[in-house]
């Protein structure tokens, strides 16, 4: 994890990296996230069964709450994200590089 120093000294702002890293482990339980589950995750589910089975990639994917989906409907998932830790906290084998 990154050192989550200030943003030139302000106590309040962080770079991105180290803000997404600081919130990574608390995203998905956020009072907004079950809005979003039940709002923006059907549109994007009936998107998928739509697609030729191939290579996804997600950009920004957070915490990958689609990887699963993605994989379930025969696609390949590849994820990236300005955080480490949320892809980490997507809590599946990754490729570091």
């Amino acid at each position: 994890m990154h050192n989550t120093t200030p943003h030139q000294g302000d106590p309040e702002i962080y770079q991105p990296r180290e803000g997404y890293d600081c919130a990574s482990t608390y995203y998905e339980k956020w009072h907004w996230f079950e809005f979003w589950q039940r709002n923006e995750a059907p549109i994007v589910r009936e998107w998928l069964t739509g697609l030729k089975r191939g290579l996804l990639l997600d950009i920004g994917s957070g915490t990958g709450p689609y990887h699963c989906e993605v994989e379930t409907l025969g696609h390949q998932y590849v994820s990236a994200d300005v955080s480490m830790a949320s892809a980490v906290t997507q809590n599946r084998p990754m490729k570091v590089t």
